[in-house]
Order: C-alpha cells, then sequence, then structure tokens
C-alpha cells in the first residue's frame, strides 16, 4: 500500500473501538499489531489466552490501549460473554474482526461426523454467534465486521472437506448479513487468504503426497501471503476507507481464484 493510502487507513482508525477473535497467533496478531498501530484499541480475543494476553501486552508496552479475553469460538456462551466484555470495557464495537478457526485434514472416509461438527462449530456458529453479540454494539457505532475465510471456502479443498464447508458457509454468512444489515448502516464483508506462509496447525492428517496435491491447487507463483498481507486487507475493510465496500469477499491469494 502505499504511503499516501496507508495514512488515509491510519486516520481512519485512529479512536475505533476493535475485537478480534483468534488475536494470539499468526493473521490475528498481526491484525491487533496493525490495527494498534494506527489507532485503534483492541480487545484481543483468543481460546489461548495467554497468547491473547502476550499480545495485548505488547500494544500496551508500546502506548496502545488493549484488553485480553478467553474465548472459545466453538462454545457459544465463551463467544457471548467475550464479546459483550469486550465491549464494556471499550464503550462500545467499531469493528468485530474474526479470524481464529480450526481445520480438521484428512480422507473423507476418516472423519468422523463429531469431527465435521467440530469444525462447523468454530469456523461458521462461532462467527454467526460473534456476529449476533457485538449486533447492538456495531448498530450504534455504524461499525463492521471483517470475517477471515479462505480459499478454501471459494474453491474445493481435497482432504479438507469439513474446512471447506465451514469457510463456504462463512462466505454465505457474510453477504447474508451483509444484505439484512445494510439499512442499519452495519457492513460486512470477509478476506479469503490462499495459502498462507505462517500455516495453521491441523487435527488428522494428510494421506501420502496429500498437501503437495493441496498446495499445487492453492498456490500461485506469487507464493504464499504472510499474515502482514492478510491483515491488511482485514484492517482496510474495517476502516471508514472502506465505507462503500459491503458484502465483498477479497481474495489475498495471488489470484489463485482467478
Amino acid at each position: 500500500m502505499a504511503n499516501e493510502e496507508t495514512v488515509k487507513v491510519e486516520r481512519a482508525m485512529r479512536g475505533r473501538r476493535a475485537v478480534v477473535i483468534g488475536s494470539a497467533r499468526g493473521i490475528g496478531r498481526a491484525t491487533v499489531r496493525m490495527l494498534a498501530s494506527r489507532g485503534a484499541s483492541v480487545a484481543c480475543l483468543d481460546l489461548d489466552q495467554a497468547g491473547a494476553e502476550e499480545a495485548a501486552e505488547q500494544i500496551r508496552g508500546s502506548g496502545g490501549e488493549a484488553l485480553a479475553l478467553s474465548c472459545d469460538l466453538g462454545d457459544v456462551d465463551s463467544v457471548e460473554t467475550a464479546v459483550t466484555r469486550a465491549a464494556e470495557w471499550a464503550g462500545g464495537i467499531d469493528l468485530l474482526a474474526v479470524v481464529g478457526a480450526m481445520a480438521h485434514v484428512g480422507e473423507v472416509e476418516k472423519i468422523s461426523p463429531n469431527d465435521f461438527r467440530r469444525v462447523l462449530d468454530v469456523n461458521l456458529v462461532g462467527p454467526f454467534t460473534a456476529a449476533r453479540a457485538a449486533l447492538p454494539y456495531l448498530v450504534a457505532a455504524k461499525g463492521n465486521i471483517v470475517n477471515v475465510a479462505s480459499l478454501a471456502g471459494i474453491k474445493g479443498m481435497p482432504y479438507g472437506v469439513a474446512y471447506s464447508a465451514s469457510k463456504g458457509g462463512l462466505l454465505m454468512l457474510t453477504k447474508s448479513l451483509s444484505v439484512e444489515l445494510w439499512e442499519t448502516g452495519v457492513r460486512v464483508n470477509a478476506v479469503a487468504p490462499g495459502g498462507v506462509s505462517t500455516g495453521m496447525p491441523a487435527a488428522g492428517e494428510y494421506p501420502e503426497g496429500g498437501w503437495e496435491r493441496v498446495a499445487k491447487r492453492f498456490r500461485t507463483s506469487f507464493g504464499p501471503a504472510t499474515a502482514e498481507q492478510v491483515a491488511e486487507a482485514v484492517v482496510f475493510l474495517g476502516s471508514a476507507e472502506a465505507h462503500m465496500i459491503n458484502g465483498v469477499v477479497l481474495p489475498v491469494d495471488g489470484g489463485a481464484s482467478a
């Protein structure tokens, strides 16, 4: 992003109140750092509370405002409690960014219905619950939601049926919310990374040669994105500079979805 555009996004983020779910590492950690560096106060939510606290402490050490809270996207009560506490701490919510996710990989016959259901609970029911809990605050602030989906929600992922199905559902949740809420002034968008250099720990295992098949399908000559490159897209969509962008799925994949 050019310097002039960066300054605009920084100005559009100054004083904003952000809640980031999945902030302990990877894209989420990069997102909270970037939001704080541009003047937002940030509630860092994650199942790994120690990791969230480390992210918050780094922000506070740099002069920013941050709070760490435990949040399990697979647990409705946990999500509702954490989002509400974050809103009370910040005095509202201008941006809800849902970054956290889980993956379970393997041949379809080796993935149990319980495995499949757990992935849906975390990757789809969790973001729905977070949006529902944040909605009164977002409406009051005319804020917005950015969901981090995946290229696997746009094109099928071999050996990742649960993950791909959950991320496809997240994209349609994003679009459906965007059209339902536009009269309230709340925007809802999604970022869809392809390969990311940080990777994501996954339960299960690929069959022999399986990961190579996935990588061939999802990467281009640009290579994997960095966590910071994906975070840049999240922060832009979450800023006032993107006030006319609603219901969009923004791939960050080097053209793999083209």
